[in-house]
């Protein structure tokens, strides 16, 4: 059965205003979906990844540089994934 992945962008900066509490729902809003797509079968994997901009890292002439990033314009983090084990294209963006 075809994987799909499902990142989730986050924008640090659109939570730094609200409450615990309401930081608490949407936490508890996404597992509750986490769990349903598992226990219907749909769940491959999946993490939250760690708060804070990512690095790149670009290998040249046997050299590595790391730099910010990916989005260090919109300041955009990846903030998780999932991995998605569906039937077609079509159910992947419905379950998303």
């Amino acid at each position: 059965m075809p994987r799909f992945l499902l990142i989730a962008y986050d924008h640090p900066e659109a939570y730094a205003q609200i409450t615990a509490d309401e930081m608490q729902a949407i936490i508890d809003r996404y597992n509750r979906w986490t769990h349903d797509l598992a226990a219907r079968g749909k769940l491959a994997s999946g993490e939250k990844l760690v708060d804070g901009p990512g690095k790149v890292l670009t290998a040249s002439r046997g050299a590595v540089e790391v730099t910010d990033g990916p989005f260090t314009e919109a300041k955009e983090v990846i903030g998780g994934f999932w991995i998605l084990t569906c039937e077609s294209e079509a159910e992947a963006l419905t379950l998303a």
